[in-house]
């Protein structure tokens, strides 16, 4: 459902109103700035949502705290394309200028800022957490990264999410899903992985933890120990790493199988394959133990998902 709204006032109710929109956030405005005017309007596509914020001359910072994401509910990837104008980000201790055409990925899950100078026009498009996951082995190595959309790739993201934003009365639902995996396919080309993690040594120790997993999640033998033997750490080391992003090595794991076969279940080249195939290629076996656990996480059983596939 679209919808077109007004803020205007100081920082106290742009604060109420981003968080609303967005996800919870304060609000700091300079003390030269008494209050600020921003149009929205929002829009679905898919399971996407497009948000477009238009402020006049202006200067803020929103700020999503490490505090107010722990405790959040929302657990989504953005991803920022500035129309107009432009404005900074920072998050995972990278801070960026992003200005006409460029794009780049903020996650909810993470603190973040957001300074904002000056008028602009920016689309924000608020992607559920599996649907880009699934396409990036280190999520949190690719935030706030500047995407050139002026050029390469970047530029046919770019061309993609006008064209996009311009037609969305005109495009049905049914294809939604087709045009924002494909959308989904050029952005993840346009992520730098670093070859090395950035962070100190236990961030570095998670990522190898992490690329080891990616790379046997089809192993239906992949178990706690075995991880921690590969990497020469125990079963109780191999969770307080984990702990810091809010989770236990063995739900990362379900997770990160789970968005796999969603990913297989959506794709138009997998309708040869049954669900019970698409789940044991990616570890696990036993079929209804798959379908509570798919439905507990997504809210649709494997079949539905597949049914409103076009």
């Amino acid at each position: 459902m679209n919808r077109h709204l007004q803020v205007e006032g100081d920082a106290a109710v742009f604060a109420r109103a981003l968080s609303e929109l967005f996800v919870e956030l304060d609000v700091e405005f300079p003390a030269s700035t008494l209050a600020a005017v921003a149009r929205v309007d929002t829009d679905g596509f898919g399971d996407f949502e497009f948000l477009r914020t238009r402020l006049n001359e202006t200067h803020f910072v929103a700020s999503r705290s490490e505090a107010l994401a722990s405790q959040s509910r929302h657990n989504h990837f953005y991803i920022a394309c500035v129309l107009s104008g432009g404005l900074e980000v920072c998050q995972s201790n990278r801070r960026i200028e992003l200005h006409a055409s460029d794009i780049a990925l903020l996650d909810s899950s993470l603190g973040y800022q957001v300074h904002v100078r000056g008028a602009h026009d920016v689309l924000w498009i608020r992607v559920p957490r599996h649907r880009l996951e699934g396409r990036l082995p280190l999520p949190m190595e690719v935030t706030a990264q500047r995407i050139d959309g002026a050029a390469g790739e970047g530029r046919l993201v770019f061309t993609l999410l006008q064209a996009t934003l311009d037609e969305l009365g005109e495009i049905s639902q049914q294809h939604a899903l087709r045009i924002t995996n494909t959308l989904l396919d050029l952005f993840a080309l346009c992520l730098e992985t670093p070859a090395e993690p950035s962070g100190g040594r236990s961030d570095l120790m998670l990522r190898r933890v992490q690329n080891y997993i990616e790379s046997h999640l089809s192993d239906a033998n992949l178990s706690l120990a075995r991880v921690a033997q590969q990497q020469s750490v125990s079963v109780r080391y191999l969770n307080k790493l984990f702990a810091k992003e809010g989770s236990s090595a063995a739900r990362w794991i379900r997770t990160r199988r789970l968005e796999r076969c969603r990913l297989d279940i959506e794709s138009p080249d997998m309708t040869h394959r049954s669900i019970s195939e698409i789940a044991l290629s990616h570890g696990f076996n036993d079929a209804s133990t798959f379908n509570r656990a798919f439905k507990s996480y997504f809210g649709v059983t494997p079949r539905s998902l597949r049914a409103k596939r076009p």
